[in-house]
């Protein structure tokens, strides 16, 4: 921790280093990666996943309040990325494999770094990223980017287009606009989740409307309350996405079968009163 917290590199905190088995260069390349566990996640299999796709580097783990903490030294700059791709990839099939429940998990990797002083630098960097995961979505492995995160503008139509394609039943239409919407917040970064998850909160209220006017009923979540407690509890960007496009498909899977209904009723009361003098009736 005292790595990690830029307090600097002490005598003492060298030797407990060598005391363990880690010796750091004061010269050198030095990466720190922060990860986070949706669930229940183990630290052996982390070391396990560590050990087979980090061969060519030498490395120690902790854990802490933020997370599970990876510092990586003594590698090769120049494969270090490929590396870490391994581990990333290694790590996700073993929480997948050899749990009775898949972890979700999402990595972020700091800025490669010179000297042992600096380690806490590639950690800040890291940790920053670790505060986008709404936007990127577990099982991501994401590098440092130093790019300023934007705030999203909705076009002040959306809310209208949508409506309209709602009463049309575009329903093609309909979920490519919801995808565009997702796509937008996810290049918009600096946008705060509660306008994100406002946002998504108006377009699954419009498609619950339209379905109560035209008489269909949701099993669930009909009530405003409950339907923003749903969106509020989202984890992220992608599964805001999936429940408005859910729940767009069983509106207009219901609207089908109600006009399949209605176009069966029309039939039969156009054959009565086509046929209404025949005795057979």
């Amino acid at each position: 921790n005292q790595l990690i917290s830029g307090q600097g590199i002490t005598p003492d905190l060298l030797r407990n280093l060598q005391l363990a088995g880690l010796s750091l260069a004061q010269n050198g390349s030095f990466r720190v990666l922060v990860i986070r566990a949706a669930t229940v996640f183990f630290p052996s299999t982390l070391r396990y996943a560590l050990e087979c796709a980090l061969k060519d580097c030498s490395f120690f783990d902790s854990a802490n309040e933020n997370g599970h903490i990876v510092v990586l030294y003594d590698f090769d700059p120049s494969s270090i990325s490929a590396s870490i791709e391994g581990f990333f990839s290694e790590l996700s099939r073993d929480c997948t494999q050899n749990s009775l429940e898949p972890t979700d998990l999402f990595c972020t990797v700091g800025t490669s770094v010179d000297s042992p002083e600096q380690i806490g630098d590639s950690y800040r960097c890291a940790l920053e990223m670790q505060e986008f995961v709404f936007f990127y979505g577990y099982n991501r492995l994401v590098f440092y980017n130093s790019e300023e995160k934007t705030r999203c503008v909705l076009p002040t139509q959306f809310k209208d287009n949508l409506s309209l394609l709602l009463k049309k039943q575009a329903y093609g239409d309909m979920e490519e606009q919801v995808k565009d919407l997702c796509h937008l917040f996810s290049l918009h970064m600096g946008t705060p989740i509660i306008e994100v998850k406002r946002s998504f909160f108006e377009v699954i209220d419009l498609i619950f409307r339209e379905a109560k006017a035209r008489g269909v009923h949701f099993d669930e979540l009909t009530e405003e309350k409950s339907l923003w407690e749903n969106i509020f509890a989202a984890r992220t960007l992608g599964q805001l996405q999936d429940d408005a496009l859910y729940n767009i498909r069983y509106l207009f899977e219901k609207l089908k079968k109600l006009d399949s209904v209605d176009k069966s009723i029309a039939t039969v009361v156009k054959y009565i009163h086509n046929n209404y003098a025949d005795s057979k009736l």
